[in-house]
């Protein structure tokens, strides 16, 4: 199973089902294949990266291309195939946070995000309607509000 899965380039998948064949066969597996499935299982694991997501909030709802992982604070880095995703982080009051990160193979990155509090947006309940925009540029940071 893990060998179809690695030919169908499902690397996750791959690593789940060679470990899941190690674990079951235990004794049973020869020590020359518990070898060969372990050195496919290092390479399969070298093609991905590890990210580490933090934010100055907790309890921020964090998806990554579209799949959520969990509530900062996230105990664990995510394992990730290399290549560019997208990171949100969203939480009730606080402007929405969207960033793109890039992971070579082997990557381990950490990803800071600052969420900033998203000042009374509805008419009729007694607070000015206002949008803050945040803006990055080289040596620092522009608000317009």
């Amino acid at each position: 199973m893990g060998q179809a899965q690695f030919a169908l380039d499902r690397p996750a998948e791959a690593i789940e089902s060679l470990s899941k064949y190690l674990r079951d066969g235990q004794e049973q597996v020869p020590p020359a294949r518990r070898q060969d499935v372990q050195a496919q299982i290092a390479l399969l694991e070298s093609l991905f990266a590890e990210l580490t997501i933090a934010t100055d909030q907790s309890g921020a709802l964090i998806t990554v291309d579209g799949r959520e992982v969990g509530r900062t604070p996230l105990y664990q880095s995510i394992r990730l195939a290399a290549g560019t995703h997208k990171v949100s982080a969203v939480m009730e009051g606080m402007t929405a946070m969207n960033r793109t990160v890039t992971l070579a193979p082997g990557d381990r990155q950490v990803l800071n995000l600052e969420l900033l509090r998203h000042l009374g947006t509805r008419f009729g309940e007694g607070k000015m309607a206002l949008e803050t925009t945040t803006c990055r540029f080289a040596g620092g940071r522009f608000y317009l509000t």
